[in-house]
C-alpha cells in the first residue's frame, strides 16, 4: 500500500497542487509546487 498526501491551495486565480507524502518516492521533481487547471471533469497539469 502507498500513502499519498496532496495539499491543494490557491493562490490569486490560479490552483496550486503539492505533494507532501509520496510513501518512499524521493525523485527531484517528486515534491515541488505545480499549477494546475480544471476543465470541465479534466484536471491538466502543464
Amino acid at each position: 500500500m502507498t500513502q499519498v498526501v496532496i495539499d491543494l491551495s490557491k493562490q490569486d486565480d490560479k490552483n496550486f497542487l503539492r505533494v507532501k507524502k509520496a510513501g518512499g518516492r524521493y525523485g527531484s521533481q517528486t515534491y515541488q509546487r505545480r499549477e494546475y487547471a480544471v476543465k470541465g471533469l479534466q484536471i491538466d497539469i502543464p
